[in-house]
């Protein structure tokens, strides 16, 4: 499986000479089984560091680091890993949606980015 994200570039200052931290909240997710869809609240956020390679997924207890491939076409930015498969875009107003695929399953999650101080 590959985990790929589209982010908009122009959320994101992409390609500074240092890294910059995006946090990414999530405040609802739609699981979608072949039985049907629930909503939850989703217990993990996502963090990248804009100026490299580093993606992380996190929750209470540890982060997850992915090392990512990062290429551009058009106005968005791809970042690619070899784990799940995830697509997300940040819009211009740092809103987030995730969809991610695992088996038969889809997760689509919802929330917003910001950079922390």
């Amino acid at each position: 499986m590959r985990l790929k994200f589209v982010v908009a570039a122009a959320a994101l200052s992409i390609g500074a000479d240092k890294p910059d931290l995006l946090r990414c909240n999530f405040h609802r997710t739609d699981a979608c089984t072949q039985s049907g869809c629930r909503r939850n609240s989703p217990e993990f956020w996502a963090e990248w560091e804009t100026g490299s390679n580093v993606y992380r997924r996190c929750d209470k207890k540890t982060c997850e680091t992915h090392i990512v491939t990062i290429s551009q076409a058009a106005n968005a930015t791809f970042l690619t890993s070899a784990y799940q498969v995830i697509v997300a875009r940040i819009y211009p107003n740092n809103y987030i949606i995730e969809v991610n695929t695992s088996g038969w399953n889809v997760f689509v999650h919802r929330g917003k980015c910001f950079r922390p101080s």
